[in-house]
């Protein structure tokens, strides 16, 4: 109720409107996500509701070793920027990728401000789904050492690491075995369907909850609705483990800060790369000088 009074003193029909230009900054508007989300229903749903319960993938055990010379082939094979945001990133050691009792059940990629580089984060399970988790924060990984943590919305963030999930498996051929590599394919095949029914039933309930009279909201409404919606079932029964990720985000627990001390420095016996903190923060600073400048609005 209170938000659809926001937006009305705003000058908008309803909350929905409003977020989508305020809050997600998009540059599409609700009417034109419908017509999407109808796609949706018509194509992915039948499939979607054909294999629920029948298609059951048990991942194969993957080690933390092998998970990183995969992700580091796959990278090395991308070549130019991804390349090179990896060897930073292994470098010096700028992500925690090992199984762990008692590791937090989640997986981020955080700027590290006071050292002007990305840290990544992975809740790993030890299985073949490890690898594509890896690759989507490697994604954001890739996007935040490419442009210094620029803000971005949450498309166009997210356009990083989802795309990374789709690349990965096609530069992994010859890395993992056969088997191996069919297993990743089914399980990014499933993961696709499930997401794309599963946050199109999302959109669809905010959309109606947004546009019914917030007086006749009640549990029972919001109940009847989630459970009549496609993909109920899959969102009743799914661990959430995150939070819905705030505009300019680069991941859903962007606020959490790593609590650690990190000995970086440039290696002492060799010459500092362009890839060195000294060299980045040099870069940054410019492009701060650069946009502060009148006229200059890009760096």
């Amino acid at each position: 109720k209170v938000r659809q009074e926001q937006a009305k003193k705003l000058g908008f029909d309803s909350y929905e409107d409003m977020a989508y230009a305020y809050v997600y900054e998009r540059d599409y508007s609700p009417e034109q996500a419908a017509a999407y989300l109808e796609e949706i229903r018509t194509w992915l749903v039948p499939l979607y509701e054909e294999l629920d319960g029948g298609w059951s993938l048990d991942p194969s055990h993957l080690s933390a070793n092998r998970l990183r010379r995969a992700l580091g082939a796959g990278a090395e094979q991308m070549g130019d920027i991804i390349a090179e945001a990896y060897e930073f990133m292994d470098s010096y050691d700028l992500w925690d990728v090992e199984a762990r009792a008692n590791k937090a059940e989640t997986s981020f990629q955080d700027y590290l401000e006071e050292y002007d580089a990305p840290f990544l984060f992975l809740g790993a399970e030890g299985n073949m789904e490890d690898l594509m988790n890896l690759s989507h924060e490697f994604g954001h990984y890739v996007d935040a050492y490419a442009n210094y943590n620029a803000s971005e919305t949450v498309d166009v963030s997210e356009t990083f690491s989802q795309a990374m999930e789709y690349l990965m498996p096609c530069y992994l051929e010859g890395i993992l075995g056969d088997a191996q590599l069919e297993e990743l394919y089914q399980i990014k095949m499933q993961d696709t369907l499930e997401l794309y029914v599963q946050q199109a039933s999302f959109a669809e309930f905010e959309h109606i909850v947004y546009h019914t009279d917030p007086d006749e909201l009640s549990t029972e409404f919001l109940n009847e609705l989630h459970l009549r919606l496609p993909g109920s079932t899959a969102i009743t029964t799914a661990t959430v483990t995150t939070t819905m990720p705030r505009a300019g985000s680069t991941s859903p627990t962007s606020s959490i800060r790593p609590s650690m001390s990190l000995p970086i420095r440039c290696p002492t016996t060799s010459p500092c790369r362009s890839t060195s903190w000294s060299s980045r923060r040099a870069a940054r600073a410019w492009k701060s000088i650069w946009r502060s400048c009148p006229g200059n609005t890009t760096g």
